[in-house]
């Protein structure tokens, strides 16, 4: 498993936008594939659902860092 500062420099890069909001089917697809890549031992289903909570925990666009404190949160929260 990558070390989650790790995964939190490379979101910092994959986002480009100062605010996220990856609600969408297409943009949820796309996000979670490029995850994928970067960190293939991450399972696509930790993906979707930390994204999934992320999304539901926020309920609206919200800043980059808030975004990629969350998403790596429960990505390891559902790791361990």
């Amino acid at each position: 498993m990558a070390h989650k500062e790790h995964l939190s420099i490379l979101l910092e890069d994959i986002l480009l936008q100062d605010f996220i909001s990856i609600k969408e089917y297409q943009d949820k697809y796309f996000f979670v594939k490029r995850v994928e890549q970067l960190f293939p031992a991450i399972n696509e289903a930790i993906l979707y659902r930390a994204l999934e909570s992320t999304n539901n925990f926020f309920g609206k666009p919200i800043k980059k860092k808030l975004f990629i404190d969350k998403f790596t949160s429960e990505i390891y929260k559902m790791n361990v």
